[in-house]
């Protein structure tokens, strides 16, 4: 872009992207600290649509349309992991 290399590397938990909640579930946003609780039953279809949507024009997107990588993220802290 402007010959200038641009490379996009987005990062989403694959919670985000499979959106798998199976009870009310507290949403918090990681930039200004709002959350949100939500039945995920009742917005997972709102959401995927949304999530969609971003992705689909983040990829049409002039400058970076052939380097786009979505990435999911897998946290190796001790406090991430079950059990």
């Amino acid at each position: 872009y402007r010959k200038h290399d641009i490379s996009l590397f987005h990062l989403m938990d694959p919670q985000e992207i499979g959106f798998s909640f199976d009870r009310p579930h507290r949403f918090v946003d990681l930039e200004d600290g709002t959350a949100l609780v939500a039945e995920p039953n009742l917005i997972a279809d709102e959401y995927q649509a949304a999530l969609n949507d971003f992705l689909k024009n983040v990829r049409a997107s002039q400058c970076i349309r052939q380097r786009h990588n979505r990435c999911a993220t897998r946290c190796s802290h001790k406090a991430c992991k079950p059990g």
